[in-house]
């Protein structure tokens, strides 16, 4: 059995974590920006998942990709960042940025409660799979020292959980008073 790495398991944790941020492996290339000059002259709802492959099988020449494009990443990176593959601003009015400028303040806070939500419901998953993980490993290997490992990370985890729960009873302050 081998020995529990845990710098090897924190760099793929992190590594795992930074996934979500990364720009799409396709951005810098002309399919990126064909997609989002087609989202930008409405061919496609990219939160439809019909639209979207609809879209993605009529640019493939009428055949499904396979493996699937990266539309739906592409076109979330260039909305988060408002600018194109080469550098231009994005032409559809409603960039993320500029969405926020448009809604009224009630609306705003009303969105960062249910992402606050979110968050938290998936940092409780999070701590059930790296608990479970850790488990699962001492049984497999026997060694029983990485309670402390577990328990400390479920401690950083239950921080982190206080702290949203706090933001979120902010937030909910926020919205009861018309900020």
């Amino acid at each position: 059995m081998s020995k529990f790495d845990a710098y090897k398991w924190i760099k793929n944790y992190k590594s795992q974590l930074n996934e979500a941020v990364r720009k799409p492996r396709s951005w810098d290339s002309q399919f990126a920006m064909n997609a989002i000059e087609a989202y930008e002259r409405g061919e496609f709802d990219p939160d439809d998942d019909k639209s979207l492959a609809a879209w993605e099988k009529k640019y493939n020449g009428g055949r499904t990709p396979n493996p699937p494009f990266e539309t739906y990443d592409i076109i979330h990176w260039a909305l988060t960042r408002g600018k194109k593959p080469d550098g231009s601003k994005m032409t559809y009015k409603e960039s993320v940025n500029e969405a926020e400028e448009g809604m009224d303040l009630q609306s705003l806070v009303t969105d960062y409660i249910e992402e606050t939500k979110s968050v938290l419901d998936h940092l409780q998953d999070l701590e059930q799979q790296v608990a479970g993980g850790i488990d699962r490993y001492a049984e497999e290997t026997g060694d029983y020292r990485l309670e402390q490992t577990r328990n400390q990370t479920a401690r950083y985890i239950q921080s982190a959980e206080r702290n949203l729960d706090a933001l979120l009873k902010m937030l909910e302050r926020a919205k009861k008073f018309n900020v």
